[in-house]
């Protein structure tokens, strides 16, 4: 029963090393590597320890961790598979091989993760660097109109106000998602700046916006 044994899958690498003693029972290490769907790499180290009874193994897996939990596992050990299982979903089917083989899965999922990881940091940059949507080629002339026409319901030029024919009022306005207005407030006005009287200028087109 003595030796290697790997098992591998699309994102896992698992493999028991184990010396037999005396009276069928053994001792030996247990590793696992999962490939995670962000890239990332887990590593599982653990001893592990039983019996074997004829084909019948039962062991104890113990992580090398600060939290070390231990798991009861049994199974089969025939034809030079080893087959166990415990814990909530620990499902082991390993193959007699040299440790090698379980190196070449773990560079290879090393591999994949970095790809993964490349990638989503490609997408990301990509989306960073976006431009910003032309609101002007979304926006239908009949919104725009809409605006207008809450705009003009609202506007009443005060009186004295200069150069009232050229006056021209800009809003900075931040809306939801769903095109309703939260806040308005002036950027500039064209027609001497933010004095008191421009100020009284911007109030009708907010309330137009409100």
């Amino acid at each position: 029963m003595s030796g290697t044994y790997v098992g591998k899958s699309p994102a896992l690498a698992a493999m028991i090393q184990i010396v037999e003693t005396s009276g069928g029972n053994f001792t030996g290490r247990y590793e696992r590597v999962v490939l995670q769907a962000d890239g990332k790499i887990e590593d599982t180290n653990a001893t592990i320890s039983g019996a074997g009874n004829g084909e019948t193994v039962v062991a104890t897996i113990k992580t090398a961790d600060l939290f070390a939990t231990s798991v009861p596992v049994s199974g089969t050990h025939r034809s030079g598979v080893l087959h166990l299982t415990g814990g909530a979903n620990l499902v082991l089917n390993l193959s007699r091989a040299d440790e090698a083989d379980f190196r070449a899965q773990v560079t290879a999922l090393t591999a994949q993760g970095q790809q993964i990881i490349d990638a989503r940091t490609r997408q990301e940059t990509r989306r960073a660097l976006a431009p910003a949507p032309n609101l002007a080629a979304v926006v239908t002339a009949n919104e725009i109109e809409g605006i207008r026409n809450m705009i003009r319901s609202c506007w009443n030029v005060p009186a004295g106000a200069r150069d009232q024919a050229g006056l021209i009022v800009t809003l900075i306005v931040e809306m939801n998602q769903d095109g309703t207005p939260v806040k308005a407030h002036p950027f500039c006005c064209y027609c001497g700046g933010l004095t008191p009287a421009t100020t009284v200028d911007h109030e009708p087109a907010i309330r137009g916006e409100e």
